[in-house]
């Protein structure tokens, strides 16, 4: 379905007396709302599947360089995404630089960088290094995108190979009534997910009630996720939980 088909369901109805912009910005924040999420349907993957056999894309770093801004395409050269949510290695237990070391009962020994429980995503194993951080994409004054950041606790080193990427992808943003809706229309979840929600956010900018359209819409997020997650693919692919 396209923007402009979905506004015309409600052209008639509860969006009349509406501009046409005003009914495409509430259309893009349910779309917002609904797909800024982290899911297996929305991560990250390398540029050239076939050079990569299928592994997240990886992060570019140089030695003593610690935070990376990743919308820079000259380090991040892959699709725009909003969240980090990880960095993984492909090497189990290593340890950290020689000159991190600590001492137990009178003993030196290199601690640990990560573990040995592997993480699976999409048929690859990996194990989450935990000596860095990241932030969400945030928009400066002029509305450029910053981010996400990562930011490392220890030198990285120079390197192209090493720090895989579990990211998630921002969501495209509708600006045309011909564009279609950045959603998978899986199960009919145009009509039964995206309508309504749209739905009620223009109920709400009609009466004032946006605690209870926001709450429609939480829910209807939860619904739409148990879609598009269900499945065999539900069953191989490892989402961080979330709280709701």
């Amino acid at each position: 379905m396209t923007v402009g088909e979905m506004i015309g369901l409600l052209s008639t109805s509860q969006a009349q007396g509406f501009g046409r912009p005003v009914l495409v910005f509430l259309l893009n924040q349910v779309i917002q709302a609904l797909r800024t999420h982290e899911s297996a349907q929305n991560m990250a993957h390398a540029v050239n599947l076939a050079t990569t056999n299928g592994r997240l894309p990886t992060l570019a770093t140089q030695n003593d360089v610690y935070r990376y801004d990743l919308s820079d395409n000259t380090i991040w050269p892959h699709e725009d995404v909003w969240r980090v949510a990880k960095i993984h290695t492909r090497e189990e237990l290593t340890n950290d630089y020689e000159d991190y070391n600590i001492t137990d009962y009178g003993s030196e020994y290199d601690k640990p960088v990560n573990t040995s429980q592997a993480v699976e995503i999409n048929g690859n194993w990996y194990f989450p290094y935990y000596q860095c951080r990241s932030y969400d994409l945030e928009l400066d004054g002029d509305g450029n995108s910053i981010g996400p950041i990562v930011e490392f606790s220890r030198n990285p080193g120079d390197t192209t190979s090493r720090y895989f990427v579990q990211a998630y992808k921002s969501v495209q943003i509708v600006s045309s009534d011909r564009q279609p809706i950045p959603l998978p229309d899986s199960d009919g979840a145009h009509l039964m997910i995206v309508f309504p929600c749209f739905t009620k956010l223009i109920e709400a900018r009609n009466n004032g009630n946006y605690e209870e359209a926001f709450e429609y819409i939480k829910f209807k997020r939860i619904e739409l996720y148990g879609i598009l997650d269900k499945g065999a693919q539900g069953q191989t692919h490892t989402v961080t939980p979330r709280p709701y």
